[in-house]
């Protein structure tokens, strides 16, 4: 017994044994002295044992006895409590349940409390629940039922009584385990039951097959405790029972997962019994609903503390508890070791919680012990996986105290691209703290296809680490990795974390910026909510010539977590382009299995895919097998063509046949970035910063031509397309089944060249009721964006919408794809500021956001300094607010409409038009207000 820090055991005639391990086993050796360090080292022979303490000097391997003699009967149950005396709580003889307590500084045994109105006698099992408190339980010979009592320490001797429990054990057991929970609670398994009697058939020993709990947070008057599990009656009320009976000598242990081993037991079982083991999940690991309670999430610890010291963990999460378990295992009797010792929260910012160590070595003696957090779930607490730490008198070196974890690394980035790889690049962070050198000492670097790495749950147990990275850098250094393995079809979210110099896993870093795969120029995507996280779909919508909007039809690659009858879509700007979009539709396509669904603009076609017999490039290289879908593709370049050739077969109709559904439409799987130049300032138009010239550049520099033979000898365009950002399956119906001609107008990929056969297959199309879509700016565009009119919603660099769509039962023994319809358009977005004004007039207002639900901006470019006028008019040509009258210099300017009237009113929702006068010129536009 470790009193203090002091050793401490009692005294007995039975020759003293020293166990070794040496590689194979335990080896018992006799030995004149006791050898044993930091050990209980307490003996006992038969009733009315000697109990003497003594205490072991390890310089000179001795025992010395000191403090008078205790009588006690077999089992007896002593404690080191937090006023760092010994309490013996029983058995006891005589019919009286007496404790007594030793008081080291006296080296005297007195009496502490005794229990004259429900003699306990016989108990042996028992526990200090807290640093100050002790409860025992049953009983050895009279199988005690319902005889659980609580006791405080450290008062005033015969001033303190054992307290009742508020209810009884539900079965009557004794030899049982008890073993503290996380929670605070007390778990009884094992032992053996009233029911065992010895007999032949062990599994009818309900006692010791079913654990039960003991919260001593619970109180109903004087009486402390209540027991979970203990009413036999009422089937819910009972925790699930072991699979097999334990009984006698079997043993608990807590484990670092929030869950308990249960093991061993000598009953009628065979050994095969004895020696197995079985894993129990206590209620606060779930839901009332069954499924897993969230958890805190703690990811490091400090694994060396000492006694009154504040000491810090890494935890994502607001916790409302913390505490310290010294876990153990005996059989049949009390275990001293096993321990409870709350701890003191000092505080909790972002992932950084400041806890208090115990005050000194009576409440937590020197040792190991399983660190958890709780956090409260509806009343309920949950807690984390432990982590270990070493509780003792000294620290070592490198638990420095440090409370700051590096800098967060804010400027991740992609700088480099391949078809199989993407360098990263970042700024080294700094690190400040005690004994810190200024920079980190570790980085973590971790990636995910399709899906961000939100959160840093997210990031620990779904993201896939990478190995081999830089030593971190002076802080600000520059520092590279370049990912390998990757695919061209993918896109991958990167996130990093670093960690200091205080040691062990302690003082992360919060996660850096999230890195993306370079999505070329920037047009709107659609994302499929998945399993609660959203999965990255495509690019949708084109540009055009003159801002026309335009049907896209696009299958989605995922499906969608369907919730409360619910499918999330997001439709989003990336970053660099204005979308306009007047309609979004969400198709159903139930049908058998076996075929694939194509969208061919607002109709639908089902079939199965066939490669091209022969593809050859200008020069007459064959490249059939890189287009045929199970390769990497083709990656061509301006100017580079490829002929396709089909069986005899596949041509079913003239080459010259337009498009129908009578015959195979010709199906492409491509995908590329946009070139070089999109969406940076380009060099060759005489207005270099025009939206449209740009527009026209990457339109005119990018996609494919698809040219089927002018029946002279030539060839001729029939269709042209544009590829997606990322690879996807599209159906051409407009070229026949002749040869055909694939001209590259910028730098594209294609993985499959072929045809597809319609399918007789009958199928079932159904839209979707979209039941909300609400904008990140301007609120809820549903009206909008529901049904093709005059409305449309704007999304700027940055906005997106997010689309909730009802969902209708899959009939049996099909399956079905999505189909996104999207009607809209988007250009290229540049600020005013980089636009250089035409010299014969303004350039033309940026309305931004437009529509917009409460107030708008509009920016607008003068050439040179002159007298401007802006207003804005109703439909009916009526002005409704002056926003500018009078001269104003060349330049860029942001004027603010609030939505208000001259006369300080709020205008309705409805369609305004903005009037531009400046000089000789006038420009105007249209913008809507939202209700």
């Amino acid at each position: 017994m470790l009193l203090g820090g002091t050793l401490v055991g009692g005294a007995g005639d039975a020759t003293p044994w020293e166990f070794r391990f040496d590689g194979s086993g335990w080896n018992a050796l006799a030995t004149g002295a006791p050898t044993l360090k930091g050990t209980t080292a307490i003996r006992e022979e038969r009733v009315l044992t000697a109990l003497q303490p003594e205490v072991f000097d390890p310089a000179t391997n001795t025992w010395t006895a000191f403090g008078q003699n205790k009588f006690r009967t077999s089992y007896h149950m002593n404690f080191l409590a937090s006023d760092g005396r010994f309490y013996s709580p029983g058995p006891n003889f005589f019919g009286k349940d007496s404790t007594w307590r030793f008081d080291p500084a006296l080296g005297t045994w007195s009496l502490y409390a005794v229990n004259n109105a429900a003699p306990l006698d016989g108990t042996i099992g028992g526990i200090l629940y807290r640093p100050d408190q002790i409860m025992k339980c049953s009983g050895l010979g009279l199988f005690e039922r319902g005889a659980t009592k609580s006791l405080l320490t450290g008062l005033t001797p015969l001033t303190a009584p054992w307290r009742n429990g508020v209810n009884a054990m539900g079965r009557a057991r004794q030899n049982q385990i008890l073993s503290m929970l996380r929670t605070g609670e007390v778990i009884a398994t094992g032992g053996q039951g009233l029911a065992d009697n010895g007999n032949s058939d062990p599994d009818d020993d309900l006692p010791c097959k079913s654990p039960e709990i003991w919260d001593p947070n619970f109180a109903q008057g004087a009486s402390i405790g209540y027991w979970y599990g203990a009413d036999t009656t009422i089937a819910s009320g009972l925790l699930a029972p072991e699979p097999v009976t334990r009984g006698y000598h079997s043993s608990t242990v807590l484990l670092p997962d929030g869950r308990l081993i249960s093991g061993g037991g000598l009953d009628e079982h065979p050994a095969t019994v004895f020696r197995s083991v079985d894993q129990y999940s206590p209620p606060y690991l779930f839901r009332p609903d069954g499924s897993a309670a969230f958890r805190p999430r703690l990811k490091g610890a400090q694994d060396h503390i000492t006694w009154d010291q504040d000491f810090k963990v890494t935890c994502p999460d607001a916790v409302v508890s913390a505490c310290l378990i010294r876990p153990g295992a005996a059989t049949h009797a009390f275990n001293q070791d096993c321990r409870y010792v709350p701890l003191n929260i000092v505080s909790q910012t972002a992932h950084r919680i400041t806890l208090h160590s115990p005050p000194n070595a009576n409440h937590a003696p020197p040792g190991n012990y399983l660190l958890f957090v709780l956090r409260d779930e509806s009343g309920r607490k949950v807690p984390s996986i432990a982590r270990w730490v070493n509780v003792g008198s000294t620290q070592t070196t490198y638990a420095t105290w440090d409370t700051l974890p590096p800098a967060v690394i804010g400027d991740l980035q992609v700088t480099a691209m391949t078809a199989s790889t993407q360098t990263l690049q970042w700024s080294a962070p700094a690190d400040a703290g005690d004994n810190s050198n200024g920079k980190a000492t570790r980085y973590e670097l971790r990636f995910r296809a399709a899906a961000s790495l939100g959160t840093l749950d997210e990031f620990f147990e779904s993201g896939r680490p990478l190995t081999g990275l830089p030593v971190p850098g002076t802080a600000g250094a520059l520092q590279t990795y370049t990912v390998t393995g990757l695919s061209p079809d993918s896109v991958y979210f990167f996130r990093l974390i670093s960690r200091d110099g205080a040691g062990s896993d302690r003082n992360w870093s919060a996660m850096s910026n999230e890195a993306v795969t370079p999505l070329g120029g920037g047009c709107p995507f659609v994302d499929t909510r998945t399993a609660g996280e959203w999965a990255v779909e495509n690019s949708i919508l084109g540009r055009s010539l003159n801002g026309a909007l335009a049907l896209d039809s696009y299958r989605l690659r995922y499906a969608p977590d369907v919730m409360d009858g619910r499918a999330h879509l997001r439709v989003r700007e990336n970053e660099q382009e204005i979308t306009t979009l007047d309609q979004l539709r969400l198709i159903a396509i139930d049908h058998a299995q076996g075929v694939r669904a194509y969208g061919v603009g607002d109709q639908v076609v089902l079939g199965t895919r066939t490669a091209a017999a022969r593809v050859t490039t200008t020069a007459g290289a064959d490249v059939t097998a890189q287009v045929d879908g199970s390769g990497v593709g083709f990656a061509g370049g301006p100017g580079d063509t490829l002929y396709v050739e089909f069986s005899a077969g596949a041509a079913l109709l003239a080459a010259s046949e337009k498009a129908t559904m009578s015959h195979d439409p010709f199906l492409i799987h491509d995908g590329g970035k946009c070139p070089p130049d999109c969406g940076s300032p380009l060099r060759s138009p005489a207005d270099q910063f025009s939206a449209a010239s740009i527009d026209a550049q990457v339109l005119s520099s990018s996609g494919l031509l698809f040219q089927e033979p002018d029946g002279a000898g030539g060839w001729r365009t029939v269709e042209t397309r544009h590829p997606r950002e990322l690879s996807d399956e599209a159906v051409l119906g407009g070229i026949g089944h002749g040869p055909v001609r694939v001209v590259f107008v910028g730098y594209h990929t294609i993985r499959f060249l072929g045809r597809l056969k319609p399918a007789s297959e009958a199928f079932t199309a159904s839209k979707l009721p979209l039941l909300a879509a609400r904008h990140t700016r301007l609120g809820d565009v549903a009206a909008a964006v529901d049904s093709i009119g005059s409305l449309t919603t704007q999304l700027a660099p940055g906005d997106s919408v997010h689309l909730v769509f009802g969902w209708t039962a899959v009939p049996e023994g099909q399956v079905r794809e999505l189909l996104l319809l999207s009607r809209g358009v988007y250009t290229a977005n540049l600020p005013a500021s980089g636009r250089p004004a035409d010299p014969d007039g303004p350039v033309e207002p940026v309305v931004t956001p437009n529509p917009f639900a409460s107030s708008t901006t509009l920016m607008l470019s003068l050439p040179t300094t002159r007298h401007a006028r802006l207003e804005i008019l109703d439909a009916q040509g009526r002005r409704v607010r002056l926003l500018a009258n009078g001269r104003l210099a060349a330049g860029v300017h942001r004027i603010d409409w609030d939505g208000r009237t001259d006369a300080g009113r709020v205008a309705g929702a409805g369609v305004y038009f903005y009037q531009l006068e400046a000089g000789e010129q006038r420009r105007s536009g249209r913008l809507t207000r939202l209700p």
